[in-house]
């Protein structure tokens, strides 16, 4: 349930992407980034990735 709580969550906060404008020798270069990310990766894939540690976790646990 935490793993669909966070995607679902990731993907709301996520909706709007912010627009950053960097200047360069060449002009003004405009990126887009999501709002919220946990180590450049954004939240609402952080439920999955969850999710397959939490079945690795399991997994090991249950041959050892």
């Amino acid at each position: 349930m935490g793993a669909l709580l966070t995607f679902c969550v990731g993907l709301y906060v996520n909706r709007k992407k912010i627009e950053e404008v960097t200047f360069e020798k060449s002009g003004s270069v405009t990126t887009y980034r999501t709002r919220h990310a946990l180590y450049a990766i954004p939240m609402q894939y952080w439920g999955f990735i969850g999710l397959l540690i939490y079945f690795g976790f399991t997994a090991y646990g249950s041959f050892r």
